[in-house]
């Protein structure tokens, strides 16, 4: 491997309907705050972001990560 190379790595985001409260040692429901939240997060990424799409999924990456990876400064772990 060249220790030279920028290399950008995969990642997700995921929203969960439940999660554990350690505090009431019980799931509860998210709050309505928290969606909203994670849909204008998902809605602002994929404004400001360009899509590739992989074997199974689609990547959000941004413009100049994309440019990066066209003109091959920046080199990727997964294959498109």
């Amino acid at each position: 491997m060249n220790h030279n190379l920028r290399y950008i790595g995969t990642g997700f985001l995921a929203f969960h309907p439940k999660y554990w409260s350690l505090k009431q040692g019980a799931y509860l429901k998210a709050p309505d705050s928290l969606k909203e939240f994670y849909k204008t997060l998902i809605s602002t990424i994929k404004k400001k972001s360009k899509s590739i799409k992989g074997q199974k999924t689609t990547y959000w990456i941004s413009e100049q990560a994309k440019r990066e990876l066209d003109s091959g400064e920046l080199h990727c772990s997964i294959e498109f």
